[in-house]
């Protein structure tokens, strides 16, 4: 596997970081309803119904995210935080025009992740 590194480059956005991938793949599941129940707990109780309505709402049936996803996703330095669009796939393994958009910030203690919405571009 081919290791994507973190990049600040405010004039073109980048494939997703290898280092955030398995968050942000946590953080996608937990809105689909198929995340370990410790993941779920770190979402704002009425954040993750938002989002939720907002994949029901879609009229598909997601799936837990796939390696695929990281093919298409980008992230974009703002200058003071990446954001993040992480493409989300239904159930049958198909990418849909639904997207979890992301901020990342660097912290204290590492990245910090904050879903900002789920919703079609």
């Amino acid at each position: 596997m081919i290791e994507i590194p973190v990049v600040k480059d405010l004039k073109a956005a980048h494939p997703v970081p290898t280092v955030w991938r398995e968050t942000l793949r946590r953080l996608a599941n937990a809105i689909v309803g198929a995340a370990p129940r410790e993941i779920v707990d770190t979402l704002v109780a009425s954040d993750l119904s938002g989002f939720r309505a907002n994949t029901a709402a879609y009229g598909e049936e997601f799936g837990n995210l796939p390696d695929q996803t990281w093919e298409s996703s980008l992230v974009q330095w703002m200058g003071n935080r990446w954001d993040v669009l992480v493409d989300l796939f239904s159930s049958r393994g198909e990418r849909t025009d639904l997207v979890m958009f992301v901020e990342v910030v660097e912290g204290a203690k590492g990245y910090e992740f904050r879903i900002d919405s789920v919703h079609v571009p």
